[in-house]
């Protein structure tokens, strides 16, 4: 017994574990809605502010060039702005049977204690026949960015712009 034999039987070993391993974790993997598939969660952010911020109405159609269009009226009841609302919806035939899934994510700003309409379009198939279900997923707080960006009036080169942020003139080599 050679050197060949003891790694041949390492590697079927090595196989015959990753076999019985993927045979008893595939009926945890294949779900009612695909292989893999698990169901958004809200960030740490977001969650407590979900409760207070909806989909007033929504009306989801398929245009000429078959991309999906979707307009969603967002009602913002919290006394937060928030932003990048994503919005998740689920696509069921007539006798309630699934169909497709998608996320939209609706990347504007949302003031407290407004009702706004976000359009959005998806560029990919849907499978939309029958009824839809939307429902917001996750979202981001609009925070001011903590800083201020001043501009000079003057441009690149601009022969009024006097102002070069130093206390003292520029002169040439020292």
């Amino acid at each position: 017994m050679g050197k060949d034999f003891w790694a041949n039987l390492v590697l079927c070993f090595v196989l015959a574990v990753l076999l019985i391993f993927a045979v008893t974790h595939i009926g945890s993997a294949l779900t009612p809605k695909g292989l893999l598939v698990n169901e958004p969660q809200p960030s740490a952010e977001a969650a407590p502010l979900l409760k207070d911020i909806e989909i007033a109405q929504y009306s989801i159609n398929r245009n000429k060039d078959k991309k999906v269009a979707a307009d969603f009226y967002i009602r913002n009841n919290s006394d937060q702005d928030v932003k990048n609302i994503h919005v998740f919806c689920e696509f069921f035939d007539e006798n309630s049977v699934y169909l497709d899934r998608e996320e939209w994510i609706l990347s504007q700003t949302f003031p407290s204690g407004e009702e706004h309409k976000s359009a959005s379009v998806l560029e990919r198939f849907v499978n939309m026949k029958g009824i839809s279900d939307c429902r917001i997923v996750d979202l981001q707080l609009a925070k001011d960015p903590g800083f201020k960006l001043n501009r000079s009036t003057g441009g690149h080169g601009e022969a009024e712009s006097h102002d070069t942020g130093h206390d003292e003139p520029l002169s040439g080599g020292h």
